[in-house]
């Protein structure tokens, strides 16, 4: 089993935020993801993402969260594995003074839980390779960082394709 730990913020769109005030699945992203799920076989996808909280909170269920991918343009039908669990879960997660929760600190602890939730996922399920694709600097091995105001481009399908290779 190969699993794709995905990010959606910074990968599948630049933060550009739409019309409605958020941020969108951007066409070309959707388009080199495809690319990155063609040239690997068998890859699924694990949802990383603050997004995972539509499934999380009953929003809606994961077949529904891979509906909305696909009506992007994603193709993932029968793709997806799962999602990482919520930060609360996470020992000592959003603990404190909330009014805190956005200074550096606090930025690094975020960065924490969900290397922590990506690395409980792949104890939980044992794949024989997997990769993670994020905006942010995880401390997690196996990273694919994109810029966060690019979000994925051509050389993340090369370097997906060769972390899994290993």
């Amino acid at each position: 089993m190969k699993l794709l730990f995905l990010d959606i913020d910074g990968v599948l769109n630049d933060h550009t935020r739409t019309q409605s005030g958020y941020c969108g699945i951007q066409a070309d992203k959707a388009l080199t993801l495809n690319r990155i799920l063609h040239m690997n076989p068998g890859l699924q996808i694990v949802i990383s993402s603050a997004w995972r909280y539509l499934i999380i909170n009953g929003q809606m269920t994961l077949k529904g969260f891979e509906y909305l991918l696909m009506s992007h343009g994603v193709k993932c039908y029968g793709l997806l594995h799962g999602h990482t669990v919520a930060d609360e879960k996470i020992p000592h997660c959003n603990e404190g003074n909330p009014q805190d929760w956005d200074t550096e600190e606090w930025h690094r602890a975020g960065l924490w839980w969900r290397s922590a939730q990506i690395l409980a996922y792949v104890e939980e399920h044992k794949p024989d390779k997997w990769v993670v694709l994020d905006d942010l600097e995880l401390d997690v091995p196996h990273l694919v960082r994109t810029d966060g105001k690019k979000g994925i481009e051509e050389w993340c399908a090369v370097a997906i394709k060769s972390e899994l290779a290993e």
